[in-house]
């Protein structure tokens, strides 16, 4: 079977793998959204949603960083330069550390201000309010230090793990909801550590995964300044257009 039949192959079954994992998501993801409602109540959710919702302020820088290194990854995988590619991956990580850092500084500072003294609370939930907050900011940074791991699954083509994961995360989330009403504790707090607890467990599965199957994905320290500056500047850049 020639290469140019190979690829078509691929790009096919990548392909319909990605419109599948659309459709799953977003169907359980609509249906989970009515559920929680439901459970939660309106002022419970609208808390959840405003609360969490002053972190993900703070994390726009996500979905540039994402867009960069799969950039820098994609490219050197194409030169096919093994060794490139592990320097590209490690340097990735230290850039997103240096975001989970920042983010973690503004929504314990500037964050945790708006949240106290801004948001328009009921007393008798300011207590749920903070368990929210600083379980939302748990999660953002899990989500940070994702990245450089699904950015090289998607670079590399392996959209089955993608697919999988990301189905497992939503069904996983759909769990959560579905067991609130069998706990006894507080449903806001319980649902914002079991939604950080899906998380970090799809940080481990992505780890895991990429340990075993891409082995530029082991993480050794390097630093060059010259390629750690320009992966922040496409960043940046990207992020103004």
């Amino acid at each position: 079977m020639s290469d140019n039949t190979l690829n078509n192959k691929r790009i096919a079954v990548n392909t319909i793998l990605l419109y599948i994992r659309m459709l799953f998501v977003m169907a359980i993801s609509l249906y989970t959204s009515r559920v929680i409602l439901q459970i939660l109540g309106a002022d419970d959710f609208g808390i959840y949603n405003v609360v969490g919702g002053v972190v993900v302020l703070f994390s726009f820088l996500t979905n540039a960083m994402t867009s960069s290194t799969q950039r820098f990854l994609n490219y050197n995988l194409g030169l096919k330069d093994v060794g490139k590619v592990s320097h590209i991956f490690n340097i990735s990580v230290l850039t997103h550390f240096t975001i989970f850092l920042l983010v973690l500084f503004l929504s314990e500072t500037i964050g945790l201000w708006f949240v106290k003294t801004q948001l328009n609370i009921p007393v008798d939930r300011e207590n749920a309010a903070m368990w929210v907050y600083q379980m939302s900011v748990i999660t953002t940074l899990i989500n940070i230090m994702l990245i450089p791991y699904r950015a090289s699954i998607i670079a590399t083509e392996k959209m089955s793990i993608f697919t999988y994961v990301s189905v497992l995360e939503v069904v996983l989330r759909l769990g959560a909801v579905l067991i609130l009403p069998y706990l006894t504790q507080d449903s806001l707090v319980l649902y914002s550590i079991l939604l950080m607890l899906v998380t970090l467990l799809t940080f481990f599965i992505y780890h895991i995964e990429c340990r075993m199957k891409l082995s530029f994905t082991k993480f050794h320290f390097v630093w060059d300044k010259k390629q750690y500056k320009e992966m922040m500047s496409f960043s940046v850049w990207y992020l103004f257009g």
